[in-house]
């Protein structure tokens, strides 16, 4: 696939989903968990703190495309003016080239 990977500034993120309110769903599935994450891991933003947020984690980056496997990571690089590549993308893009 020719491409060299370089470690992410920290790997404690999630993108736009850490500053989102959770679906009100996930608490009905993982009641315990779901109280848990959202009392310690998720800051509520509104769109300005988000994309300002998303913009420095992009700023971050020194590579021109970022590997990402979470939606939230994926949404959240690009709203920041990120070029994320999604892992399905990468096993698709080989799978093509299986069949082929």
């Amino acid at each position: 696939m020719n491409f060299t990977v370089v470690e992410a500034p920290d790997s404690d993120y999630c993108g736009i989903w850490k500053y989102s309110e959770p679906d009100p769903v996930y608490f009905e599935y993982a009641p315990h968990v779901m109280h848990q994450i959202y009392e310690n891991d998720i800051e509520v933003l509104n769109n300005e703190e988000k994309l300002q947020k998303m913009q420095e984690r992009v700023s971050m980056y020194t590579t021109e495309k970022a590997a990402v496997y979470c939606n939230g990571c994926e949404k959240g690089m690009r709203l920041g003016g990120g070029n994320p590549v999604h892992m399905i993308e990468l096993c698709a893009e080989n799978l093509v080239n299986v069949l082929l």
